[in-house]
């Protein structure tokens, strides 16, 4: 399960709502959710790998649980245009996706600590991570922007870039 440490709400797929820009179907977040089909992802190497270990610095693919759907989805996400974007904020879209791509790659890096240190390093258990879009370069992301859908009040996933305007904190992030 991938729980956001700022909102505490915990990445669900939903399988039932097609997203009407693709063959995608809808990622939200859930404050309540408990651990479910819905909610457990299994992580695996984009490429092949001699070291099943998934480490910082590398690419990963994440996967619906198999009882989800009748094959694998996959975590997707695709850039900004006038007929993709996520539903409220209009940030990058984040869907499940059934075909191995290159929207579905995902770089893992830890949330503590200088990542450039750090990459090689194995991923712990339970401990904090990032997930940067490989192709895009945003990070997925959830605020507090919430919406109904079949199972209650979930709150919008997305992938956007996490930095300002000011120069400062551009600097600071580069260290």
């Amino acid at each position: 399960m991938l729980r956001n440490a700022k909102t505490n709400a915990i990445l669900v797929a939903n399988p039932n709502h097609k997203l009407s820009s693709s063959d995608a179907y809808e990622v939200t977040a859930n404050c309540a959710a408990k651990a479910s089909i819905r909610s457990a992802f299994r992580i695996e190497h984009a490429e092949a790998c001699a070291d099943s270990q998934i480490r910082y610095g590398q690419e990963v693919r994440l996967v619906s649980h198999p009882e989800l759907c009748a094959h694998d989805y996959y975590l997707n996400s695709l850039p900004v245009t006038p007929m993709t974007f996520s539903r409220c904020s209009h940030n990058q879209e984040v869907s499940i996706y059934h075909r191995k791509a290159y929207n579905t790659v995902w770089r893992i890096h830890p949330a503590d600590g200088c990542r450039k240190s750090q990459r090689g390093n194995a991923v712990c258990a339970n401990a904090g991570v990032i997930l940067e879009h490989a192709a895009t370069c945003n990070y997925l992301s959830n605020d507090d922007i919430k919406y109904q859908n079949e199972f209650g009040c979930e709150l919008e996933v997305c992938c956007r870039a996490m930095d300002s305007r000011q120069k400062t904190h551009l600097l600071f992030n580069e260290v």
